[in-house]
């Protein structure tokens, strides 16, 4: 029984420090670094995966088609 508490309390206490973490203020403060992080990141995997699809193409000459395919999608 006391583990069992002692477990509830562990969440109470998580869920508390999750919303202060949630809460508005600091989205506010980070979101514009947080997009610019973002969108260097994806430019940076998007690159990186066009790379490996051009080299998959290279490869194999027969899986153009599905390659260039999915290429345009992304």
């Amino acid at each position: 029984m006391e583990k069992r508490k002692f477990r509830n309390s562990e969440k109470f206490r998580n869920s508390e420090i999750q919303k202060l973490r949630n809460s508005k203020i600091p989205k506010f403060g980070n979101s514009k670094i947080q997009k610019f992080r973002n969108s260097e990141i994806q430019k940076f995997r998007n690159s990186k995966f066009r790379k490996i699809q051009i080299r998959e193409i290279k490869k194999h000459g027969q899986n153009m088609g599905i390659q260039e395919s999915r290429r345009t999608d992304i």
